[in-house]
């Protein structure tokens, strides 16, 4: 008995020995792997926030990026008049359309009116209005500095709405001619990334703004408190915890929560990463209680303490596998829910083990080239191999660049083949993921989105603007007042003024000519205030003084409201054409020798003071004037001399009548003349006068001269005469005919022929 009772004691002695020493080798190996699976977690969770952080910023810089894209192009040219609001308005309509955070735009113009705004839905407008005039008077003053930031972010939170602010530049220039504001939601956002990580009861994701406010947190109760304004007030432990997480980038601790109904305060893990968005930045934030990794690990302390040690230890062992396994198929499911995350929004995925040179491309990625999910394999090579060959050498450098850390992330836009031949527009994205310790790349990841239909937009809007750039023709664009906005290089060429010069003034300081042309200026405000478009010919004035014809039209640009907002103004020079114009009508109606009116345009003249005095009770006259023996003039001394008399004898005429007469040249030697509101008397010592002047008068060319004498016969027309215009000349050639034969008089009147004949 006393040896079994000597035999069981030893045997329970070894069997105690052995089971403590089996809970010491358990607990201490429990303890080790409960250490390593905490930091495992917390770098599996670190790992998770730098995704979530990376996600979040490339969602809104996509975003920031287009609309920056627009407010340098569409929205200048929208401001300026050059592009339509109805097509800057279907721009944005398809950018709500594709981007379901994307609640709506307001645009404001240089003097602070409103647009264009455009929201998702009639019931946000009020909201979104309410917001951009909110955070749009802070950045008129951010954006006016000498050195303003690209575009601001702003963060509008409460407990019903979680909104992102992001406002941009118009410049035309370097002048700020506008500001765009987009109101982006979070929720979508939220919802993807952030709600679903609740791993317990006291486990969360949340999100601050660098300020401390809560933008998103598993309590709703608290969504729009700051951390740093009474919350936190009784834990300083946790003040200073925010503190950090607002001012460092990324970072890994750990933190006491406060005790809730007395009971035992909880040891919680924490990692964050910083997103960056415009000018703020935002912290993504998971929290995890330790309870959860211990428990997990706590799980395998079931087995059986009684087990020899060989069993107890493979059993530790076999639970510290079975946590690592349960850890990393939590990191997987982060993945994949971040992955859905990517393909909901319409973006391919990419996953580059760059030492195997693996890809993963996912199914996205594919069907956006127009590929099923088995037709593209998993090499480098199906990527690199449909890059564009122009865009092959700027994309290679972009990610060269990144790989070899000179940039903090690659992005960069080139087209890739499809299926079908064609060519899409893509904007690629991506982050090196891990390095080893030499900092050499080993794993990347990045998205593909499809932007063709934004790179065409911004194709035509460049094409459009290039076209009024290079327009031969003058276009001046000016506001609501006459103040010049834009000109283009037609209207430097034409008129002389730069675009510097020309800005700032009012075109009528600049290139009116002042020729007395008020009616026409007073007609064109008139009608383009009135909404309506102006056409019309006038003259203006270069800079270095110089007078040009031009063809001008003028249109009003209207808003929304029917307000004018521009002017938009297109002038050709005319110049060239109306000099020829002007050189058409001189040859057609003046007689090339001798400068005076040829018989055609002579006899419309005629006739028109015919009208004029029958219509008015005067008189006039209308003489015939021949050169006497002009014949043996051009055969003595040649035509050359001929062409000299006729010039002198034009010129000799032209000085003794008045502005009102009219003179002719109706054949070789031949002449007539047409005096206003003359009568019989004055026409004879009008005569007397040219008779006398051609006698006395010294023809003189090339050393030769000769003596002329011309004759005229005359009729008078008077109020109530029957005579047609071709019976008053007969009249008066038959009155030459007289004064020709008369050897005392080379005057006669037709009534002198009259009573001859009558005798």
């Amino acid at each position: 008995m006393k040896k079994l009772n000597g035999g069981l004691c030893a045997l329970i002695f070894i069997l105690v020995c052995l089971l403590s020493l089996g809970v010491t080798v358990n607990q201490y190996l429990m303890e080790k792997a409960l250490k390593k699976s905490e930091k495992l977690f917390n770098n599996n969770q670190f790992a998770q926030t730098r995704i979530i952080a990376d996600a979040l910023t490339r969602e809104v810089s996509s975003l920031a990026s287009t609309t920056k894209v627009m407010a340098r192009t569409a929205f200048v040219e929208m401001l300026a008049g050059e592009f339509s609001v109805s097509e800057a308005k279907r721009m944005l309509a398809l950018e709500i359309s594709e981007h379901e955070i994307v609640d709506g735009y307001v645009i404001y113009d240089a003097s602070g009116r409103v647009r264009l705004e455009l929201g998702r839905s009639s019931s946000l407008m009020p909201g979104i209005r309410n917001m951009a005039d909110l955070y749009s008077r802070p950045a008129w003053f951010e954006f006016n500095r000498s050195i303003p930031k690209k575009y601001l972010t702003f963060t509008y939170v409460n407990s019903r709405e979680q909104k992102l602010i992001l406002v941009f530049p118009i410049r035309f220039g370097k002048k700020l001619q506008g500001i765009v504001v987009q109101v982006v939601n979070l929720k979508p956002l939220i919802k993807v990334y952030l709600s679903p990580i609740r791993y317990a009861e006291c486990c969360a994701a949340f999100l601050l703004s660098s300020r401390g406010v809560i933008v998103f947190e598993h309590d709703p109760e608290l969504i729009g408190e700051n951390v740093f304004q009474g919350i936190h007030n009784s834990y300083p432990e946790l003040i200073a915890l925010d503190r950090k997480m607002v001012t460092e980038d990324s970072g890994q601790s750990e933190y006491n929560c406060p005790a809730v109904n007395n009971a035992e305060s909880v040891r919680k893990l924490i990692s964050w990463h910083t997103a960056r968005i415009g000018s703020q930045k935002y912290v993504v934030a998971i929290s995890v209680p330790d309870i959860v990794v211990a428990g997990t690990v706590s799980e395998s302390r079931m087995v059986h303490f009684f087990s020899y040690g060989l069993v107890l230890f493979l059993m530790i062992l076999a639970a510290y596998v079975i946590l690592r396994r349960q850890s990393e198929q939590k990191i997987r499911e982060s993945e994949k829910r971040l992955v859905l995350a990517f393909e909901g929004n319409r973006d391919g995925i990419w996953d580059w083990d760059i030492k195997k040179g693996e890809v993963y491309y996912s199914p996205r990625w594919k069907e956006m080239l127009g590929y099923g999910v088995e037709e593209i394999g998993g090499s480098f090579l199906e990527w690199e191999s449909r890059v564009h060959t122009e865009d092959a050498r700027k994309t290679g450098e972009s990610l060269h660049r990144h790989l070899e850390g000179e940039t903090e992330y690659y992005e960069d836009e080139h087209r890739l083949s499809c299926k079908d031949g064609s060519f899409k527009w893509i904007l690629g994205r991506g982050m090196v993921y891990a390095r080893n310790r030499s900092g050499e790349p080993v794993r990347m990841i990045g998205t593909n989105t499809d932007i063709t239909e934004k790179k065409h937009a911004e194709i035509q809007i460049s094409k459009l603007s290039l076209a009024v750039e290079n327009s031969p023709s003058a276009v001046v664009i000016t506001d609501p007042g006459g103040v010049i906005e834009y000109v283009n290089h037609g209207f430097e060429d034409i008129t002389g003024y730069t675009f510097t010069e020309a800005v700032g003034r009012n075109p009528a300081e600049l290139i009116k000519s002042g020729s007395h042309q008020n009616d026409i200026y007073n007609d064109l405000w008139d009608t383009i205030s009135a909404g309506n478009v102006w056409r019309g010919e006038l003259t203006n004035r270069t800079k270095n003084g110089d007078v040009y014809w031009c063809r001008l039209s003028v249109s009003p640009v209207l808003n929304n409201c029917g307000e004018i907002i521009n002017y938009v103004g297109v002038q050709e020079d005319l110049t060239e054409l109306k000099n020829k114009e002007a050189e058409l009508k001189r040859l057609a109606t003046i007689d090339e020798l001798t400068s005076i009116n040829n018989r055609r345009n002579f006899m419309d003249l005629a006739l028109k003071e015919m009208k004029r005095t029958a219509r008015h009770g005067r008189s006039m006259a209308l003489a015939i004037l021949d050169i006497d023996h002009f014949k043996i003039v051009n055969d003595t001394y040649g035509h050359d001399y001929g062409d000299f008399v006729l010039r002198e004898l034009a010129a000799i005429v032209m000085s003794e009548i008045r502005e009102i007469d009219v003179l002719g040249r109706i054949g070789g030697e031949e002449f007539a003349l047409v005096l206003a509101n003359t009568d019989n008397d004055g026409a004879a010592i009008l005569f007397e006068r040219l008779r006398v002047s051609i006698e006395k008068h010294d023809f003189q060319f090339k050393g030769g001269a000769v003596n002329v004498t011309a004759s005229f016969g005359y009729a008078v027309f008077s109020e109530g005469g029957k005579e047609t215009l071709d019976g008053l000349m007969k009249m008066a050639d038959r009155a030459l005919y007289a004064a020709k034969h008369n050897g005392r008089n080379r005057f006669v009147s037709f009534e002198e022929v009259a009573d001859i004949t009558k005798q």
